[in-house]
């Protein structure tokens, strides 16, 4: 039933756009997308190479690459982040896991290395634990760049042959400019 009444019909418009104005302004604070969960921020007691390596994501996938500008592939990346750090490792993931003390994978330490059964043999890539599940790589080509993945993914779990610890953690050595070879 509309009011029969000439200033209510020209009124009504009015009401109508103000109306849906205040429905529109309630509804877009519903409407904001949610906050993806990005990767964890280091664990308190982690080495500063976690978070060294966390800083290096987004860096473009290269095989045979070992440094920022050039682009990494896994075992440069790791290599490079534990070289910054005084610590020298092998150059491929298979000879750093021979090298390297194995511990118990259900308590891996931020700074510990992940190794996987990605080719068909075991340590065959290589990732360092940043804590809370989850670590940092340089996956592959088709991935594109060193990214934060998570150990209970279908795929890593599945694929997880061991975790290993370098030389990190109570002597300290983890500073710039301090040395340690684990070769």
């Amino acid at each position: 039933m509309t009011d029969p009444r000439p200033e209510a019909r020209r009124r009504a418009p009015h009401h109508l756009a103000y109306g849906l104005a205040a429905l529109l302004v309630a509804l877009a604070g519903c409407s904001t997308a949610p906050k993806t969960a990005g990767p964890p921020p280091p664990e308190a007691d982690a080495p500063p190479l976690v978070g060294y390596a966390l800083s290096l994501r987004g860096t473009p996938y290269r095989y045979g690459g070992d440094s920022p500008r050039q682009g990494f592939d896994c075992s440069g990346f790791v290599r490079h982040v534990y070289r910054r750090y005084g610590i020298d490792l092998p150059r491929d993931s298979a000879s750093m896991a021979r090298v390297l003390p194995r511990v118990p994978a259900a308590s891996p330490r931020p700074g510990d290395l992940v190794f996987f059964n990605t080719g068909g043999r075991p340590d065959s890539h290589v990732g360092i634990y940043v804590g809370q599940g989850s670590f940092v790589h340089a996956p592959s080509r088709a991935t594109g760049s060193v990214r934060v993945s998570n150990l209970r993914h279908r795929y890593w779990h599945a694929r997880l042959s061991a975790v290993r610890r370098p030389p990190v953690g109570a002597s300290g050595c983890c500073r710039p400019g301090s040395s340690t070879t684990a070769e």
